[in-house]
């Protein structure tokens, strides 16, 4: 029997078997299936024989093909199969018909999801199509299938901003026969919002009752795919790293969007070699930075070690680049910076490998008879300098002190340029043997870099010492103190005078902390005017006059004084003004005193008070005792015929803080050593000095025993060496004036 057909059969029934053959016919005839839309009706006749011989049991049948009209009948279908036979034989009673009664299993309806559209979808702002199938051609022309297609779960969120409209079965799905297919559209929504794939679940429910034979299979599920990224990008550094300022961070940060939870976004950052190298400038960093939905509003950063290389070079450069092989992470503009290193490497240049190398007291020593001179070299000591145009320009010059550079030694005026191709300069002074008896001198050597920040100089003024190599057999007139050296050349000489011509009468006279007077000259230009002390409290300055018969010797002429009374008076000033021809004293440009009749002013808390003195009988010069009592400050004022001598008596703690030609003596700590015959005074080199007679300090109320003092002797002296700078720092516009002339003190 094949698919598709029934099989109906007949049996003998007999006490023995049959002694004649016997005939049976098969007819078809229909009931409520019709043939031949239902089944094939059997031909006519159809005869089926059992032969002679049969026994009971013995069976034959015939094959009915079944009809599948594909269309749905409710309560299925029936026929009917009838038999005969021929004279010989007989039909059992009521078994001449049997009735075959089909279902109709195979004309059922069911609908399904259509499996080949919508289970992926990207999310784009798009519609995904969603259809069912159902094999409603069986149905009757008047039946029709409602559905409805509704979502009903998943991990993504059916509402209106988020992931998807939800469906709700508007409109529903209307099937009729011949009308198989019908779908829906799914609107999917974009979101920024970085996620693992998430899925909607469909599934269809009757919109109306269900014709017999329907049935609807499972839902569907719709996996939405993300297609956002979180952008990144790199944070500039905001500054310049110092080397040996810690680590440079290097950051980066999330331009938009966000992660939802359980999802991460991963980016890199990598150090990449400029003009900065590894590992000597820094060491190499490689990060993995990981971003969560609780990090992005933070900056991820990575830390990069700067190493301090002890070198002077320029600035220098390591780049840093962002990448991403994640799929939830993607980098934006900037994806690269770089990172400056500032050098912090000063170098310090000194002079070295000096020869001779002798040192003492702050100066090398060399002696004048030395037949090479003094060498040196300018190195630099504790760094390397390494780049192109990385380099240190020193000035290398000779000063004088008391050596000149025309008789004790060959000036240099020269530049040493050190840089990553020369480490160091060689110079050479020759000294000069000038065959004359004299002390010990000493010249400097000026050190001056062209850029303080990158080449420091240890020690920008050298002193070097010349000893002299003559013997001098009158000390007292040759004043040397150092003359008794092994390193000497034996020679002819002659012995030079020592110290400017000061005639009978200096300058300027100073008591010491020691009680020792010490007296100086300058060689300065009449005319000019100079401070010879200041502090907030009292200016006091003198003009230089020149000597009537002598046009190169000056003395003291005019001399003022400015005293601040500190609100005592409304002016708040006081005014004294010294003229020594006139014999005159000026009091505020008010008031003007003859000073033969004046014997002491006295100026205390603002309060001015002048006392007469009794009458001078015969010829006498005017002596004027002036006490600033506020600044603890005693002196006399004697007027010569054209120029003043003073005399100091006393001087207090509130002169602690002054400076001028006399006022910076009232605090250096200095040492008058009278069996050396020098002069100590801290940072300076020693000063030679002579105890000498002065006339003009006869009168002189604190003065040495037999009237003497102890004479600086200096050489074409201006005041080097033994006064901070020279006299010139010290010119002042006018005697009354309150600011020094180049403000360089």
């Amino acid at each position: 029997m094949m698919p598709g057909q029934i099989e109906v059969c007949v049996q003998i029934f007999s006490p023995g078997s049959i002694p004649v053959p016997v005939s049976v016919d098969f007819t078809t005839q229909p009931g409520t299936a019709m043939a031949p839309m239902d089944y094939v009706a059997l031909p006519v006749p159809n005869m089926v024989t059992f032969p002679a011989g049969s026994v009971t049991g013995t069976s034959r049948c015939v094959d009915i093909t079944i009809i599948n009209d594909n269309v749905l009948e409710m309560n299925g279908e029936n026929f009917f199969v009838d038999i005969t036979t021929s004279g010989n034989a007989v039909v059992s009673p009521g078994r001449d018909r049997a009735t075959i009664i089909f279902a109709e299993t195979n004309d059922l309806i069911v609908c399904n999801f259509d499996p080949t559209n919508g289970p992926t979808v990207v999310e784009d702002d798009t519609t995904v199509e969603v259809c069912i199938i159902c094999n409603s051609n069986s149905l009757s022309p008047s039946s029709s299938i409602t559905l409805q297609v509704i979502s009903s779960g998943g991990s993504a969120t059916g509402k209106a901003g988020l992931d998807y409209n939800a469906v709700t079965g508007n409109p529903p799905l209307v099937f009729t026969a011949g009308n198989t297919r019908q779908c829906v559209d799914v609107t999917i929504l974009e979101d920024p919002i970085v996620e693992n794939p998430e899925t909607i679940i469909l599934v269809a429910v009757p919109g109306a009752a269900l014709p017999p034979g329907v049935s609807i299979g499972p839902g569907t599920t719709v996996t939405i795919q993300d297609d956002d990224a979180l952008p990144i990008r790199i944070v500039p550094p905001p500054t310049d790293v110092p080397e040996g300022g810690g680590p440079a961070l290097v950051c980066v940060e999330v331009v938009s969007g966000q992660l939802a939870s359980g999802v991460t976004a991963v980016v890199n950052l990598a150090t990449r070699g400029g003009s900065a190298n590894a590992p000597a400038d820094y060491t190499s960093v490689s990060m993995a930075l990981t971003y969560n939905s609780g990090n992005t509003g933070n900056m991820l950063c990575i830390s990069i070690p700067i190493e301090d290389d002890n070198v002077c070079e320029n600035s220098e450069t390591i780049f840093v680049d962002l990448t991403s092989t994640d799929p939830n992470a993607i980098t934006v503009p900037p994806t690269s910076t770089s990172v400056t290193i500032t050098d912090n490497d000063v170098a310090q240049v000194a002079l070295t490998n000096a020869d001779p190398n002798e040192f003492a007291d702050g100066a090398y020593i060399v002696t004048e008879c030395a037949d090479e001179g003094f060498y040196f070299d300018i190195s630099i000591t504790n760094s390397v300098i390494k780049g192109p145009g990385v380099s240190c320009e020193i000035s290398v010059e000779t000063e004088s002190g008391t050596a000149g550079s025309s008789c004790d030694y060959v000036t240099l005026d020269a530049t040493c340029i050190l840089d990553s191709s020369n480490s160091d300069c060689e110079f050479h002074i020759e000294i000069l043997d000038d065959f004359t008896a004299e002390m010990t001198e000493y010249f400097f050597i000026s050190l001056t870099s062209n850029d303080p920040t990158r080449c420091n100089i240890a020690n920008d003024n050298i002193t070097i010492r010349v000893i002299d190599d003559e013997d001098c057999d009158d000390e007292d007139v040759c004043g040397a103190f150092e003359m008794c050296e092994e390193l000497r050349c034996p020679r002819n000489f002659t012995c030079r005078p020592i110290g400017p011509d000061i005639g009978d009468d200096p300058h300027f006279a100073v008591t010491l902390e020691s009680g020792k007077t010490l007296c100086y000259t300058v060689q300065g230009e009449h005319g000019f005017a100079f401070n010879l002390i200041s502090n907030q409290k009292v200016y006091m300055n003198a003009m230089f006059v020149p000597d009537r018969d002598r046009e190169e010797v000056t003395w003291l002429g005019n001399m003022g004084i400015v005293v601040n009374n500190n609100g005592y008076k409304k002016s708040n000033m006081t005014k004294l003004r010294f003229e020594a021809i006139k014999n005159k004293i000026h009091v505020d440009d008010q008031m003007v005193l003859d000073a033969r009749n004046i014997e002491k002013i006295t100026i205390q808390n603002g309060k001015l008070t002048i006392s007469e003195a009794p009458p001078m009988e015969g010829y006498k010069q005017p002596f004027v005792r002036v006490d600033l009592k506020d600044v603890e400050l005693s002196f006399s004022v004697k007027f010569m015929t054209e120029h003043l001598d003073l005399y100091w008596h006393s001087t207090g703690q509130n002169l602690a803080d002054s400076h001028g030609l006399i006022g910076q003596f009232f605090h250096h700590d200095v040492v008058l050593d009278e069996v050396r015959k020098i002069l100590m005074i801290p940072g300076k080199e020693p000063v030679p000095i002579q105890r000498k007679p002065v006339w003009a300090f006869m009168e002189r109320e604190a003065m040495d025993s037999s009237n003497y003092c102890w004479v600086a002797m200096n050489p074409g002296f201006q005041g080097e060496g033994l006064i901070d700078g020279t006299y010139f720092d010290y010119l002042v516009d006018d005697v009354l004036s309150t600011e020094f002339k180049f403000k360089k003190l």
